[in-house]
């Protein structure tokens, strides 16, 4: 649907009060000072980095994690136990997938950039890694029984090969890079993957639309996206000393629970079609962005609205997802043919 606040406590569409929502974006805390030499501090994180001659890729939103205490407080709050298979996307040189490691969890780590793979190799402990073809490289290398390395691109991931190698549910773990987050995202949610919990750190931009509520100005499709397959809560803010190199942006760690069922009436692929259309002209009212979103004549929008049982003169924004939910089902209805079938 889109890509990535909460405002302030109150009943959302569904009629729950938010709990609280953890440190609030403003809050700074600062990682403690490292020590030269100390495992899993910035200087250590230097020197492995140096070492293989390694400096972040501005084009893949690299910022190395490199507080231990920080990413193992990630982990235990995407609630990894000992044989749960995890999901880990971008994991650098793979600081937090020694955090997973740890709790006995089976770990799938998805990396696109293969200049890491030596670095990651000596974090993990594994020595200097076993040489690879220059032409067409493993994709999927194994280690141990409990870490599998994928050398792809996340967005891209097949779903149906990851249920196949472990029914789940999964955990979701991750330092995302930033400028996949929407993207992968929304291919994860919709993917159909069995999965539970969902613990990232992300950008505080993406954590304001993943968490706002209807009439602010964050809300949006990204916003119906996430909240239609989860709950989401903010849970710490992350400082931009605990990156390698510090990011320029705020950063916050977050959880999605999955829901049970869906929020709303329509199908998803309905839904999503709705609310792309309504949000991709937000600034007009309700009537000409469905009209000019769906391709519909005057005519044909009051009937939809009017099944809904929704002013055309509101906008996006004021919408619920109840509310969209209403209106993906009159849109299947008045034309069956042009609504996407279920996912």
């Amino acid at each position: 649907m889109g890509r990535r606040g909460g405002t302030g406590p109150g009943p959302d569409a569904r009629g729950r009060t938010p709990e609280k929502r953890g440190t609030s974006m403003g809050e700074r805390r600062e990682a403690p000072d490292s020590t030269p030499g100390e495992r899993h501090s910035r200087a250590w994180l230097t020197g492995v980095l140096g070492r293989h001659g390694i400096t972040a890729g501005r084009t893949l939103g690299q910022h190395f994690m490199w507080h231990e205490p920080t990413l193992t407080r990630l982990a235990a709050a995407a609630e990894v136990r000992p044989g749960v298979p995890v999901l880990e996307v971008g994991p650098g040189v793979g600081v937090l997938t020694c955090a997973l490691r740890a709790t006995g969890a089976r770990v799938t780590a998805v990396e696109l950039d293969r200049r890491l793979r030596p670095a990651l190799w000596e974090v993990l402990g594994a020595g200097p890694p076993p040489a690879v073809p220059a032409v067409d490289p493993p994709r999927v290398e194994e280690w141990a029984g409990d870490l599998r390395l994928v050398w792809a691109d996340a967005v891209r991931l097949s779903w149906d090969e990851l249920a196949a190698a472990d029914a789940g549910p999964w955990r979701l773990c991750s330092n995302l890079p930033y400028y996949i987050t929407g993207p992968f995202l929304a291919a994860f949610l919709e993917g159909g993957l069995a999965w539970s919990t969902a613990a990232l750190v992300v950008q505080a931009e993406g954590a304001q639309r993943m968490l706002a509520e209807p009439g602010g100005k964050a809300y949006g499709a990204f916003t119906c996206l996430v909240r239609y397959y989860a709950d989401v809560e903010q849970l710490f803010t992350v400082p931009r000393a605990a990156f390698l190199p510090p990011p320029r942006v705020e950063s916050v760690a977050i959880r999605l629970r999955r829901l049970a069922a869906p929020p709303c009436a329509g199908r998803p692929r309905d839904l999503r079609r709705v609310v792309r259309a309504a949000f991709g002209q937000r600034r007009k009212t309700l009537r000409n962005a469905l009209a000019a979103g769906l391709g519909l004549d005057r005519d044909a929008v009051g009937d939809l609205l009017a099944t809904a049982g929704i002013d055309g003169d509101r906008r996006a924004e004021t919408l619920d997802l109840t509310e969209f939910g209403r209106l993906a089902s009159a849109w299947a209805d008045l034309a069956p043919s042009e609504a996407a079938p279920g996912i």
